[in-house]
């Protein structure tokens, strides 16, 4: 068989002959080691209880449950045993655990006995059996692996919840077999994330990235995981010992968390352990826009390369910078096109006559990697795709003369002002070259004269002395006026998601 068309099941049945005692995962809680072979005996020890509560291929395991090895080995469990595995935050809300319970259907809920007071009386409210786990690594409450010999099962699904247009959660449906292969593609363009790669898990665990990104990655590039809590404030201050503690040496960042290093460096000093000797071979960033300027800086500091890539959760990876390409990086690139990608761009309506044309134009994407759709609540899945096989991404861009595709916005971030045509991100970008700010979000608000208009909210970085008068003067000052904000202010926080991205439609203006 093509190894590339091998599921998730027959690659880890193969990981576990060829290197069963290698460790797999390590429990940063509570300081536990778990090597390939005791994984596996765990997945089977899964489907036991699968089979206890008389799941078949395709139920649904809806998991309430924080970042931890239980949750990861159940999401490995349900990709081997072919079930679908449905993740929510544990400090989700009554209504919205309800919510995602009556979309995605479950057979079985896994909760936390740590989870939220809210979310266990969500879950008792469920019509379907419960099993309250204890958060100890000891896995003691999973029954004996069942006799016999078992084969691969067909590809488990993966659900995840994400916003609707309507303010009401919609769930995103991956097959795991197509994100185990997308994991595999994307690691043939970093071929240095080897076997002896370990990566430091504390991406949030009901999103792609703790399960994808920190989850199957690692295990398909055959290294290891170190398994933490979602990261928090609290986090920034043992992050580099716990990166030396563990030998962590492969990282996958946000642009929340490299500025919030960056800033820790800048105030106390902690950045001497970072590179540990040169042991932290590189770390992957993304799931936001983060400038040219802070990439080099966190190099810099740090002595880590650092590779943006650009991808969606429906998409998967789209492009990514390599080490091998990385200095030639330039503004606004998110690295060369994958291989395996196909890119197209769909020109946006340029102005009125007697203003400045918009050259952008939305990117879409074409990938084997796609997800299956989106659920509906009668059970069927919609898939966004176009009859070419294209998904519209919702990003403005273009690809360089060196191939290099080029970020310049949100399709929903650019205005029409007057008759002009602005890109937010342009504002926030020359918003972020000042040295006294932190972070920014351009937001579009109506205007009764010019139909669009923007406001710009500054976080100032904690000891900065400038008042937000001297810098709207300084941003005017640089800045053509049709494009000025119609107001700045300050903020002393953004509204976020669990990666740290800002949740632009909650700021309120």
């Amino acid at each position: 068989m093509n190894d590339h068309l091998k599921s998730f099941a027959e690659e880890f049945d193969d990981i576990v002959r060829s290197q069963g005692n290698q460790i797999a995962l390590i429990d940063a809680l509570h300081d536990k080691e778990y090597t390939y072979g005791e994984v596996a005996n765990l997945l089977a020890r899964f489907e036991a209880l699968f089979h206890e509560h008389n799941l078949t291929k395709g139920d649904v395991v809806l998991c309430l449950v924080p970042n931890s090895v239980e949750t990861l080995i159940l999401f490995f469990a349900a990709a081997y045993h072919g079930m679908g595995f449905a993740p929510i935050t544990t400090d989700a809300q009554h209504r919205e655990v309800l919510s995602w319970a009556a979309l995605v259907n479950p057979k079985l809920l896994i909760v936390a006995d740590i989870a939220s007071e809210s979310c266990r009386e969500a879950a008792a409210k469920v019509d379907v059996k419960s099993v309250v786990i204890k958060m100890d690594g000891d896995f003691n409450w999973l029954p004996p692996a069942r006799e016999g010999n078992r084969k691969a099962h067909a590809a488990g699904r993966l659900y995840l919840t994400t916003s609707g247009s309507t303010g009401e959660p919609k769930a995103m449906v991956f097959s795991i077999d197509t994100l185990w292969r997308s994991a595999k593609a994307f690691l043939a363009a970093h071929p240095t994330a080897s076997n002896d790669s370990r990566f430091y898990n504390f991406l949030p665990m009901s999103y792609l990235g703790g399960l994808f990104n920190l989850g199957l990655i690692p295990i398909a590039s055959k290294g290891s995981v170190v398994v933490a809590e979602s990261f928090s404030g609290r986090s920034f201050l043992d992050f580099w010992q716990n990166v030396e503690r563990f030998e962590v040496n492969v990282l996958w960042l946000v642009p929340t968390i490299a500025r919030g290093l960056l800033t820790l460096a800048e105030r106390t000093g902690r950045h001497q352990l970072a590179s540990i000797n040169g042991a932290v071979k590189f770390g992957f960033i993304g799931t936001a826009p983060i400038d040219l300027e802070t990439k080099n800086r966190f190099e810099s500091t740090f002595g880590i390369p650092i590779l943006e890539n650009f991808a969606l959760s429906e998409t998967t990876f789209i492009s990514s910078e390599t080490l091998t390409n990385k200095d030639s990086r330039v503004a606004g690139s998110v690295g060369q096109r994958l291989p395996y990608v196909d890119i197209d761009f769909r020109p946006i309506a340029k102005a009125d006559e007697d203003s400045e044309d918009f050259k952008s134009s939305e990117i879409l994407v074409r990938t084997p990697f796609f997800f299956l759709g989106y659920l509906k609540h009668d059970g069927s899945i919609e898939s966004p795709l176009d009859a070419n096989g294209f998904m519209a991404t919702g990003d403005v861009g273009h690809l360089d003369d060196e191939g290099r595709l080029i970020i310049e916005g949100r399709y929903r971030d650019i205005i029409k002002k007057g008759g002009y045509f602005i890109a937010l991100l342009e504002i926030e970008n020359l918003a972020k070259t000042n040295p006294s700010v932190e972070e920014v979000a351009a937001v579009k608000v109506s205007h009764n004269f010019y139909g669009e208009d923007s406001v710009l909210l500054v976080r100032f970085k904690p000891n900065s002395t400038i008042n937000i008068d001297q810098f709207g003067q300084w941003l005017r000052q640089n800045l053509v006026k049709y494009k000025w904000p119609e107001r700045i202010l300050a903020v002393d926080e953004f509204p976020r998601t669990q990666s740290g991205k800002i949740r632009k439609h909650l700021i309120k203006i």
